[in-house]
């Protein structure tokens, strides 16, 4: 088994990149909530309606949908629980990576997640949880780079935990697993395709997680767009 000889470098950084994350779902929310309460008045505000996933939506082009659903949240119980996981888990992973590969896998798995969801399932969805399913994922791309690094600082009951919540999701009626899963996988690409800070990542790794990544990302939008009864 190869060694990996040169170490990585850690952000020492005050955690920017989740700190701001935290405040942009903060505030869409109080203004999503706002014109729920004074516009719309009804059970969703207008930045829900015009931004979560709803697959007849997206399937007659409204693509951003795939992307302002993570940032959208259905109440404050919601929107505390994202917060809390993407704030415990984010700030390892921007000390990791560093904020602009942090950032990236934010993205990547958010995409990620919405078009697994967007392919698998039906209901419409909204919410930041398949971003923090990517931070799990980014994790275990830890675990794949050094797994007495991944002990050291997560703890063999981080696996335990991350498997705990996928079947939570799978007996829940109200949980969208399979976006779920689908940040968890776009998670782990996106950093395996990234690696952390100080890490060499060869060439025919970028291109096996790369195409890894828009091969699920294709496959999921394709179905989603048939329109597959699965």
């Amino acid at each position: 088994m190869q060694q990996n000889t040169k170490p990585i470098r850690l952000n020492r950084q005050k955690p920017i990149v989740t700190i701001v994350l935290l405040g942009v779902l903060a505030l869409i929310f109080v203004l999503d909530l706002l014109s729920k309460l004074f516009i719309t008045r009804s059970g969703y505000g207008v930045l829900s309606l015009y931004g979560m996933k709803i697959n007849e939506l997206v399937t007659h082009g409204q693509w951003w949908r795939l992307l302002s659903a993570n940032l959208l949240h259905a109440n404050l119980m919601h929107l505390a629980a994202n917060g809390i996981g993407l704030y415990i888990w984010g700030r390892y992973i921007e000390l990791f990576y560093g904020r602009g590969r942090y950032a990236v896998i934010l993205l990547l798995s958010g995409l990620a997640c919405t078009a697994a969801s967007y392919a698998f399932c039906q209901n419409p969805s909204l919410g930041a949880s398949g971003m923090v399913f990517g931070l799990y994922g980014a994790m275990l791309g830890i675990r794949k780079f050094d797994k007495k690094l991944f002990n050291a600082v997560f703890g063999v009951q981080l696996l335990l935990y991350i498997g705990i919540s996928v079947f939570w999701g799978f007996t829940s009626g109200t949980i969208d697993n399979f976006g779920h899963l689908g940040g968890l996988a776009g998670g782990f690409l996106a950093a395996r395709f990234l690696g952390m800070l100080g890490e060499e990542v060869s060439m025919g790794r970028r291109l096996a997680y790369g195409v890894g990544y828009v091969m699920f990302f294709g496959l999921c939008t394709y179905l989603g767009f048939a329109g597959l009864p699965f």
